[in-house]
């Protein structure tokens, strides 16, 4: 969603189906499927999972690298703010297998990066 109209879709399991689960991990279907949750609300919430982009991950380490935008990061860093995400948030990523790079060093990281917890 766009930042002037919501921050997120909430998707609530109780109400999703079998059949809408695939439709649901889609932009669209988030949308079409989901609360939408603006800046305000946001803070009411708490985030089991947040999901972040990777280029490449180490599985042992957790660093990572995205895109070099650091949306991911900001998006994490004003949740967190907000109160919607905390120390129990999972910080995930989804990558194929030739993407994760057990050398990959902590030192590519910054201050600001995210983590993902170690597979």
């Amino acid at each position: 969603p766009s930042i002037d109209d919501a921050i997120c879709y909430k998707l609530d399991p109780t109400f999703l189906r079998n059949h809408d689960l695939a439709r649901a991990a889609t932009k669209s279907g988030a949308a079409a499927l989901g609360t939408i949750i603006n800046l305000t609300a946001i803070g009411n919430l708490h985030v089991d999972i947040f999901v972040v982009a990777s280029v490449i991950v180490n599985p042992i380490s957790g660093a990572r690298l995205g895109k070099g935008k650091g949306y991911g990061d900001i998006e994490y860093a004003m949740m967190h703010q907000l109160g919607a995400c905390n120390d129990r948030t999972l910080v995930v990523t989804t990558v194929h297998e030739s993407q994760l790079l057990n050398d990959l060093p902590a030192s590519v990281m910054t201050e600001h990066d995210l983590y993902v917890i170690q597979s």
